[in-house]
C-alpha cells in the first residue's frame, strides 16, 4: 500500500514538474514573440522616418517627390513575400510628363492626364503605387517590385503604365527633370514583375 501511494505521489510530483516546464517554456515564448514585435514596430518607425531629401531646403517637386515614396512605402496594401513572376536585372532612368517625346499622357492610359503633377497611381489590389514606363516586354497593369538602393532603402512598387523604353529597362515619373537626374539618372536595379498585367 505504501508502494502504491509514493508511485502515486511520484506520478502527480512529475506531472506538477512537467506542467511548470510548460508555463515556464510558455513565458520564455511570449517574451520572445514581444520583443519580436517590438523590434518590428520599431523597424517600421525606421521606415517612415526614412528622408532622402534634406526636406527643409528642397523644393516643392522635391517634396512631393518625397512624399510620394513615402506614402508607397508606408502602404498598407503591399502584399509582403509575394513571390515574383520573374526578375530582371537592368537600368531606371528618371522621367517627367512633358519631356521632349512626351504627350502628356500615360499610353496605357491615356485618361490620366500627367500635367497635373500626379506621379502615383491608385492601384485596387497594391494600393497607391509609383509609375513606371517600360517596353512591351512588360504588360500594361503589370506591377513590379524595385530594388534601388540610390532612391530607397524599400523596394519601390511600380505599376506599368506607360511606353517609350527599350529590353527591361524602367523609366519612373517623376515630378520634375531636376529630381530625375538628382534622385535617379541611369541607375542599376534589379526588379520583380509580382503581377503581369491588370
Amino acid at each position: 500500500m505504501t508502494h502504491c501511494l509514493i508511485r502515486k505521489v511520484n506520478i502527480v510530483v512529475k506531472i506538477v514538474v512537467i506542467f511548470l516546464l510548460v508555463m515556464i517554456l510558455e513565458s520564455q515564448t511570449n517574451n520572445v514573440i514581444l520583443n519580436a514585435q517590438n523590434s518590428n514596430l520599431n523597424k517600421q518607425v525606421d521606415v517612415k522616418s526614412l528622408a532622402i531629401l534634406d526636406i527643409a531646403q528642397a523644393s516643392e517637386e522635391e517634396r512631393s517627390f518625397a512624399q510620394a515614396l513615402n506614402e508607397q512605402i508606408t502602404t498598407e496594401n503591399i502584399i509582403e513575400e509575394e513571390k515574383p513572376i520573374e526578375s530582371y536585372t537592368s537600368k531606371l532612368t528618371g522621367y517627367v510628363y512633358n519631356c521632349p517625346k512626351c504627350s502628356g499622357r500615360l499610353a496605357c492610359d491615356s485618361s490620366i492626364d500627367l500635367s497635373k503633377g500626379n506621379i502615383t497611381y491608385d492601384d485596387a489590389s497594391y494600393g497607391k503605387v509609383r509609375i513606371v514606363a517600360s517596353s512591351k516586354n512588360l504588360k500594361c497593369g503589370s506591377i513590379v517590385s524595385i530594388n534601388a538602393s540610390k532612391i530607397s532603402n524599400e523596394p519601390i512598387i511600380a505599376i506599368v503604365l506607360d511606353r517609350g523604353m527599350t529590353g527591361h529597362k524602367l523609366d519612373l515619373l517623376m515630378p520634375s527633370d531636376a529630381a530625375a537626374r538628382k534622385y535617379v539618372g541611369n541607375t542599376p536595379i534589379t526588379y520583380d514583375v509580382l503581377r503581369d498585367g491588370y
